[in-house]
């Protein structure tokens, strides 16, 4: 089999895998929205966000810190969004926390203590079109708020981390939140104005959405497509 042949194969495997993986993803229907910048005076913040509706009027928030976390300025504090409908229009719903069950940690002088995974105190706001998930404001677990910040992996932790009562606990890496809307989400909703928060000023920084799963199934399917047509072509030249 020649090296084209072979190139040509694998190319095609590879965007029949990618196809079929974005076929799952596009029945999930989530939105993502990435952060990966530097704030200055704290340093560089990584994060994702990931909207998922679990039903009619419920969605579900996952907030991850992807950033080795050395101070507090670079945990996530809370974020903000819009909901539009497909016409793009915003809409005017209004929403409450119905469950944020997530892994906190204690951390020491002496380390790192799991707490186990408890309910959680953050709050959501919600004015017209605006809404605010965040742990700024709320009391939490702790015992002196602002606590329940969303810390990535310890790297050389400083003091506002390390055994700062008021920031304890923290959760670990993920933060997941689950909201009850008071009227069903439209059809073919959109999440816009997403901006993450970080540290207790906060910081607020953009987020940038990652093409929704129908987008980059046409990009798979398109690849799949210059893979068969390759295939053609090399067949048709052979038997001439």
């Amino acid at each position: 089999m020649s090296l084209t042949r072979i190139f040509q194969k694998a190319v095609l495997s590879a965007a029949t895998i990618m196809v079929l993986g974005l076929i799952a993803s596009a029945a999930r229907a989530d939105q993502v929205f990435l952060v990966n910048t530097n704030i200055s005076g704290t340093g560089q913040v990584s994060a994702q966000a990931t909207f998922t509706q679990s039903g009619g009027n419920l969605l579900q928030i996952s907030l991850q810190n992807l950033q080795s976390t050395s101070n507090v300025g670079q945990a996530i504090s809370g974020i903000q969004f819009q909901i539009y409908d497909a016409n793009g229009n915003v809409s005017n719903v209004s929403g409450s926390i119905t469950a944020q069950s997530n892994s906190l940690i204690q951390v020491g002088s002496g380390g790192v203590t799991s707490l186990g995974t408890t309910a959680t105190g953050w709050g959501l706001s919600s004015s017209g079109p605006q809404f605010t998930l965040t742990a700024l404001g709320f009391t939490g677990n702790g015992t002196n708020p602002p606590d329940e910040l969303i810390l990535g992996s310890l790297a050389g932790a400083n003091g506002s981390i390390v055994g700062n009562g008021p920031h304890n606990p923290f959760i670990d890496q993920t933060g997941v939140f689950s909201l009850t809307l008071s009227s069903n989400l439209p059809a073919g909703y959109q999440i816009r104005n997403v901006v993450l928060l970080f540290g207790t000023g906060p910081n607020a920084v953009s987020a940038s959405s990652v093409p929704e799963p129908a987008t980059m199934l046409l990009l798979g399917t398109g690849l799949v497509g210059i893979a068969s047509r390759l295939g053609k072509r090399r067949a048709g030249t052979a038997r001439e």
